[in-house]
């Protein structure tokens, strides 16, 4: 098949249009990943330059950054991390080593960022998000703030959102990483899951160890016993860990629709809907599947 002159062009500005979309801009850094694998560094860097243009160009210096910062970052490590040799069955692995990069990352600006305005990084983040949270307080209307606070008093609602919110940097992250990994593996890019020693339907065969559910009970328990500071760090924890069973049931979804035929775009409303409308069931299987093993379940019964 003859690939139009246009088609040729499409990897120079799709990943800016992703971001820029909103809705996908979590998956931008795929297609600049493809290319690394399948045409090389050099073009892949070329790229994302171009991407990074029409992202400045049409949402601003503040987006720019952003861009360059989460999907530059993710579309050249990705590709390094799967070319990396060694633990050739471990996506696990090399998810951390990535989860890893951007935290790096993160924390790198945070301390730059601080250390121009002569503050120190912690201080200046509490600063930000609590200045965030009192715009965003202020424009809403009374009921509004009922239906987001509850009970709670602003104060008391801003220290949990700050105490709670090392988890949600985390599950972000994690979720980052997660869908661009998966997806850049199934599109199998210079035959990168031969060379990882990964099957086609790797996806679907994906299991946690059972030793994640030692801290996950851990953590619990210590959130049950309410001890202070203690039990916070447990719940941040706990939730970490929670998201990651979320990807395991993700995982037996796509093994009881391969076991019921569906293909292509027919799993995409599947996946939504599960992620959006039944998460707590997502959740739960994920972590009972350590015990029963849906998947054999659907092998013996297909």
């Amino acid at each position: 098949m003859i690939q139009p002159r246009w088609a040729k062009g499409v990897p120079f500005f799709i990943s800016g249009t992703l971001f820029l979309s909103g809705v996908f801009a979590l998956i931008a850094p795929v297609p600049l990943a493809v290319i690394n694998l399948q045409s090389g560094r050099v073009r892949a860097l070329l790229a994302l330059f171009t991407n990074a243009i029409v992202v400045f160009a049409l949402g601003g210096k503040a987006s720019g950054t952003l861009y360059l910062a989460l999907v530059g970052v993710m579309a050249l490590a990705l590709p390094e991390v799967l070319r990396r040799k060694g633990n050739r069955g471990s996506i696990e692995l090399r998810g951390l080593q990535l989860v890893g990069i951007l935290l790096a990352v993160i924390g790198a600006g945070i301390y730059l960022a601080a250390h121009r305005v002569g503050a120190a990084p912690l201080a200046m983040v509490r600063s930000e998000v609590f200045g965030t949270l009192d715009a965003i307080l202020s424009g809403l209307a009374h009921d509004s703030k009922q239906t987001l606070m509850g009970d709670l008093e602003p104060e008391e609602w801003k220290r949990m959102f700050w105490e709670e919110l090392p988890s949600g940097l985390g599950i972000s992250l994690l979720s980052f990483v997660w869908m661009n990994l998966v997806l850049v593996l199934l599109a199998n890019p210079g035959k990168v899951r031969e060379r990882l020693k990964l099957s086609p339907s790797f996806f679907s065969n994906w299991r946690l160890n059972d030793f994640l559910l030692i801290p996950l009970l851990a953590s619990w328990v210590l959130v049950l016993l309410d001890v202070g500071p203690a039990s916070v760090a447990a719940m941040n924890v706990a939730k970490v860990l929670l998201a990651v069973y979320a990807f395991q049931g993700l995982s037996i979804l796509a093994s009881l629709m391969d076991a019921l035929g569906l293909i292509g775009w027919v799993r995409l409303p599947i996946y939504g809907a599960s992620i959006f409308l039944m998460l707590p069931l997502l959740l739960a299987i994920g972590v009972f599947d350590q015990w029963f093993d849906f998947r054999a379940k659907f092998r013996q019964a297909s």
